[in-house]
C-alpha cells in the first residue's frame, strides 16, 4: 500500500474526511458561512435556502422549452377540470389521491375534450400534453395516480382510436414536407440577386453595399440552416413570440486554421479558416442545457456550396462594411432591419412558388429536414445524422460516447457540398414533384 494510500485510510477512520465536510462553508446569495454558525444564529435561513434551492432544482429539471410547452398542457388539464368541476390535482375532499379508476375516468374526460371537441392532434396529447401534466405534479410533489392512469390499458386504447380518427382526417402524404436542400438555398440567391425575389425591408438590388449584405446574410442563414440542420428558433428571432432563450451571436461561431487555432473575431478573413465550429447554446430538446458544439471542415474545390467559405465572406464583409462585432446576433447587421425567423420562411416558399413547387409545403423545419436528407442521401449512418441535428437516437450511451472524428468531420462536409453540385435546379424541382406525385 502506497504512502498516500495509507494516509487516507487513516484520516478516515480518524473522522477526518466527515470533518472536512462538516467544516465545508455555505454560500448563499454569494457569501460564505460557516454551517454551526447559521445553525445556531439563523437556522430558518438554512432551511429556506434549502427549500429555494430544491425548488431551483425541480424547476431546472427541464430544458426551458420543455417547461413551456409542458406548461401549455398544464393549462389544458385546468381548463377541463374547471368545465368539468373534478379536482385539478386528482385529490379527493379530505386530500387523499383519487383511486386509479376514478383517475382513468378523469383522463378519459380530457382526452375527449381536447381531440373529440377542440380538434387536438392526439399525438399532441400522449406525447407530450400528458407527460407534461405528469411532470408538474411531479415538480410540485403531488402525489396522486395520474402518471398510473395515463399509461394505463383503457387510456392507451381511446388515445389509438383518436389517432385512427385523425389519421384519416388527415394522411400522412399529405403532410409531407419540402426538404429545403442546399440547391433550392441558391436558386433563393439568384433570385435575391435578380429581382424575382424582392422586399422593400430588404433590398437587394439597388445601394450596392446594402444589396450585397442582405444578399449574403440571407443566403448565408439558409445554407447555415441546412449545414448545421437546425431549427429556426435556434439561430433566428422571433417575431411573434417573445424571444425565451439567448440568440445565437457571432461570438458562438468559432473560425479555426488547419491546425484547430482558433482565429481571433478581427483576424478572420486575413487567417484563412478551415474549420468552423458552432456552439449551439439553445435546443429544443436538449434536456442537460449543455447545448450542442457542431464541426464542419472547408471544401476548397466547391466554395459556393462551402459553409465554411460562405460564413468566413459574410462575418468579413458585415464586420468590415458595418462595423458587426462578435457580441452581436449572429444574422443582425447594424443599421439593417433584423432578420427574423418569418422572413426566412417567405424567402423558401417564395423561391418554391417561382420553381412550381407546392410552396404550402414549406414549414419552419424544411431547412433542418434539407439538412437531414442530404446527409442521408449521401450514405452516413443514423447515429451520424442524430449527432449533427440533436436528435435523440435509441440509445442515449451512443449519444454520449460516440463523437465524430476529424475524418467522418470532413467527409460530412465534402458530401454536403458535392451531394447538390451535381444537381441543377430543373432536376431538383423534378424531383421533388416526382416525390409529391408519388406521395
Amino acid at each position: 500500500m502506497s504512502v498516500f494510500r495509507v494516509f487516507l485510510y487513516t484520516a478516515r477512520r480518524s473522522g477526518w474526511a466527515a470533518q472536512t465536510s462538516r467544516t465545508r462553508p455555505i454560500i448563499i446569495q454569494g457569501q460564505s458561512f460557516s454551517l454551526s454558525t447559521l445553525l445556531a444564529q439563523s437556522p430558518n435561513v438554512v432551511a429556506d435556502h434549502v427549500t429555494a434551492s430544491n425548488q431551483e432544482a425541480l424547476r431546472r429539471c427541464l430544458a426551458d422549452a420543455s417547461f413551456r410547452t409542458y406548461g401549455s398542457g398544464w393549462k389544458s388539464w385546468q381548463r377541463c377540470a374547471e368545465f368539468y368541476g373534478f379536482n385539478v390535482d386528482c385529490l379527493l375532499h379530505d386530500g387523499h389521491p383519487m383511486d386509479l379508476e376514478s383517475c382513468c375516468a378523469k383522463i378519459d374526460l380530457y382526452i375527449g375534450f381536447e381531440c373529440g371537441l377542440r380538434q387536438i392532434n392526439p399525438k399532441s396529447i400522449s406525447n407530450t400534453y400528458i407527460p407534461g401534466i405528469a411532470k408538474q405534479f411531479m415538480i410540485h410533489k403531488i402525489i396522486n395516480n395520474f402518471k398510473a392512469a395515463a399509461y394505463h390499458d383503457i387510456t392507451k386504447t381511446l388515445l389509438d382510436g383518436y389517432s385512427r380518427i385523425w389519421s384519416e382526417k388527415f394522411p400522412e402524404g399529405q403532410k409531407a414536407k419540402i426538404p429545403f436542400t442546399m440547391v433550392l438555398a441558391l436558386q433563393t440567391e439568384r433570385f435575391l440577386v435578380s429581382g424575382d425575389i424582392a422586399s422593400t425591408s430588404f433590398p437587394t438590388t439597388g445601394e450596392p453595399i446594402r444589396a450585397t449584405a442582405n444578399t449574403m446574410r440571407m443566403t448565408s442563414a439558409l445554407l447555415f440552416g441546412i449545414f448545421f440542420l437546425l431549427r429556426k428558433g435556434e439561430f433566428l428571432p422571433q417575431t411573434k413570440t417573445v424571444q425565451a432563450h439567448r440568440p445565437l451571436l457571432r461570438s458562438h461561431l468559432r473560425f479555426m486554421d488547419a491546425d484547430r487555432r482558433v482565429i481571433p473575431y478581427h483576424l478572420i478573413g486575413h487567417v484563412r479558416a478551415s474549420w468552423l465550429t458552432l456552439t449551439i447554446t439553445f435546443s429544443k430538446a436538449d434536456q442537460s442545457g449543455h447545448g450542442r458544439i457542431i464541426t464542419h471542415h472547408i471544401d476548397v474545390s466547391n466554395p459556393l456550396n462551402c459553409v465554411v467559405q460562405r460564413m468566413e465572406a459574410y462575418i468579413v464583409f458585415s464586420r468590415d462594411h458595418f462595423n458587426a462585432t462578435a457580441d452581436q446576433v449572429l444574422f443582425d447587421i447594424p443599421g439593417l432591419p433584423s432578420l427574423s425567423a418569418d422572413f426566412i420562411t417567405y424567402l423558401m416558399r417564395r423561391t418554391c412558388e417561382l420553381l412550381g413547387l407546392p410552396f404550402d409545403k414549406i414549414s419552419a423545419h424544411s431547412l433542418r429536414y434539407g439538412g437531414a436528407t442530404t446527409l442521408a442521401a449521401a450514405g452516413f449512418p443514423e447515429y451520424v445524422i442524430a449527432f449533427y441535428g440533436g436528435w435523440a437516437h435509441g440509445s442515449r450511451a451512443m449519444r454520449t460516447y460516440i463523437k465524430p472524428t476529424d475524418a467522418i468531420i470532413k467527409k460530412v462536409s465534402l458530401h454536403m457540398t458535392q451531394a447538390q453540385s451535381s444537381l441543377n435546379v430543373h432536376h431538383a424541382v423534378n424531383q421533388i414533384l416526382a416525390g409529391q406525385l408519388s406521395a
